[in-house]
Formats: structure tokens, sequence, C-alpha cells
């Protein structure tokens, strides 16, 4: 199957909601992925679930691909911009806008870093105990925690993870209509005889 295949494979399942796939492809995907992989896996997986919530949110065009996303210069083809467009729209909230771009920034270390970069690696510690200390979630849920995530600093990502993938999908977007013709447009508003 190719990449654009499965992608589209993996949106489709985001915007259906299937919610046992998700938290089954996280836990299982991302934990048996090396530590590099199951971080660039997630974070395509947060760029995914925020183009899904961005444009449930936009009037529905019919093109497959997408001029605001799909292309290699659209306005918001990068992660941070998605990041920013969702926070400005108001899907997400502001610690939420800070928190993906923490995960941007910890993404951003494994896919730059030549040498091989871990979760042992300091900056990306300090990036994991940033999230940890930012909602307390983990620690709030310490027994999940040990139950059903790997130790260590990649447990705690991929629960962080898998935390804010599922707040992403249970938020619901209305969608917007196409805006009515303006009043020029209007052959019925005024008509001098």
């Amino acid at each position: 199957m190719s990449k654009s295949k499965k992608r589209q494979e993996i949106f489709k399942k985001f915007v259906d909601n299937d919610t046992n796939y998700w938290d089954d492809f996280l836990v299982k995907e991302l934990n048996a992925e090396s530590d590099r992989g199951s971080v660039i896996l997630a974070c395509s997986l947060f760029d995914i679930a925020l183009k899904a919530k961005i444009k449930s949110f936009l009037v529905h065009i019919e093109n497959v691909n997408d001029d605001i996303f799909d292309d290699a210069n659209s306005p918001l083809s990068t992660f941070s911009a998605k990041i920013n467009m969702a926070y400005r729209l108001g899907i997400v909230s502001n610690h939420l806008k800070s928190d993906l771009h923490t995960l941007r920034d910890i993404r951003n270390s494994f896919a730059h870093n030549i040498d091989e970069c871990s979760f042992d690696d300091t900056e990306v510690i300090n990036s994991i105990e940033k999230l940890k200390t930012s909602s307390k979630f983990i620690e709030r849920f310490e027994g999940i925690r040990n139950d059903c995530f790997p130790s260590g600093y990649k447990g705690d990502f991929i629960m962080f993870a898998s935390m804010l993938l599922s707040t992403l999908k249970s938020e619901y977007i209305n969608q917007l209509e196409p805006a009515t013709a303006e009043w020029v447009y209007n052959q019925d508003y005024y008509s001098p005889e």
C-alpha cells in the first residue's frame, strides 16, 4: 500500500472516529517503533488530526487535493501552521496549542538530529517533563500509566500523545456553511427602474 493511500486510510479512520482503532494503534504501533519512529509517527498523526479538525470547520470542497493544505507552499502545509490555525479558529485551547508545539519541538529534535536521538537525551527529557507538568495528566492517572504503557520517557510520551489525540477526536466542531452571495451579486437587491 502506498504512503498516500495509507495516510488517506488513517485520515478516514480519524474522521470516522474509530476509537478502538486509535487506542490499539497508538499503544501497539508507537511502542513497536524505535524512539525516532514513534515520535515521528505520533506527530504525523497529530498533523492528520489537526487537518481533519480544521477541514471539518471549513466549508467543504469537492477537490481531493485541498490547496490550503496539500501543496508544498500551501498556507497550512506545516504542522506548526496547523497548530496555530487550530488555535486561532478556537479548535484548541492556548494550553493545548503550547503542548502541541512542545510535541513539534520533540519531533524536530528526532527528525533533524543526525546522530542517534533517544528518549534519554536531555533536550527530549526536558520537553517531556514540560508536557508532564502542563496537565499533570500522567501523574493523575498513574495506574493507567503503569498498566497500559511502557516504562520510561517513551511510555510517558506515548501516553501523553494518545491522550491528546483522544482529546482532539472527542471535540465536535460545527462546519461552516458557504457564505451567501454578497449584495453586489444579488440581482434583487436594487434594480433601478
